[in-house]
């Protein structure tokens, strides 16, 4: 059932601002409200069989109030109120339509212009060109430079269970790694060390550097200048060789 739980003024001034409610049968819906709340009237649900409901403020002071449920509330509806404005009146204007004048194009009479082209004249005219190719030979040219002087190491194993571990570099700059050497070997360095065993220099060894640079000449390319252009021509006295590609006038053209 639906319980308001009310007040009296002057009951909980300094308390709260929340208060807790519970009842002697189950627990209210809410199970909290306000001081303002509670001053004005809150509304509740609560278990048919309660008859008491208990009011208990949750700040530092937890006073108390038990209410007693009085009979099953009577609630009564009020009829609704009806309100109903009054209509809007929207007013459309007219619309307003402007037509623009019409615009003219005059269009000029179109002016034809004929063109007589004469048939052109081609002249033909084969001029041959003979290129000649020359490549020389290329030039090889070895320089030896001056040998690298290095050292003989003769290393010895001392680990019997891994064997030596040699770091070196070779008399041409390569490196040398050798991670297990055991016994005695001889190298020929520029710099090395050891772990695990011991070395000792020796003589001096050294390796020659030789270079070979080979260089290849661009080709000679020769254009032969085409031979002098000549005519046939007939000028009354027989087929005859012009030089030029055109015959003297008055002449015509034959084949020799």
């Amino acid at each position: 059932m639906f319980v308001t739980v009310t007040i009296n003024g002057g009951h909980g001034i300094s308390l709260g601002p929340r208060f807790y409610l519970s009842c002697n049968v189950g627990t209210p819906k809410p199970s909290f409200a306000t001081l303002s709340e509670l001053l004005a009237g809150k509304v509740i649900e609560i278990p048919d069989s309660a008859t008491e409901i208990i009011v208990t403020s949750n700040g530092a002071c937890t006073n108390a109030i038990t209410l007693n449920v009085g009979s099953i509330p009577t609630t009564t509806t009020a009829a609704p109120t009806t309100t109903t404005a009054a209509p809007i009146t929207t007013t459309t204007a007219a619309p307003t339509t402007t037509t623009a004048a019409p615009e003219t194009t005059t269009t000029a009479a179109p002016t034809t212009t004929t063109t007589t082209t004469e048939a052109p004249i081609t002249t033909t005219t084969t001029t041959t060109t003979t290129t000649t190719t020359t490549t020389e030979a290329p030039t090889t040219t070895t320089t030896t430079a001056a040998p690298t002087i290095c050292f003989e190491a003769t290393v010895t194993s001392t680990d019997p269970t891994y064997g030596a571990t040699i770091n070196a570099y070779l008399c041409d700059g390569t490196p040398y790694y050798d991670p297990g050497m055991f016994g005695t070997q001889t190298i020929c360095v520029q710099s090395i060390s050891v772990a695990g065993g011991d070395y000792t220099v020796g003589a001096a060894c050294y390796v020659e550097t030789t270079t070979t640079t080979t260089t290849t000449e661009a080709p000679v390319t020769t254009t032969a200048a085409p031979p002098p252009e000549t005519v046939f021509c007939d000028c009354g006295s027989g087929c005859q060789e012009y030089a030029g590609p055109f015959c003297p006038p008055g002449c015509t053209y034959c084949f020799g």
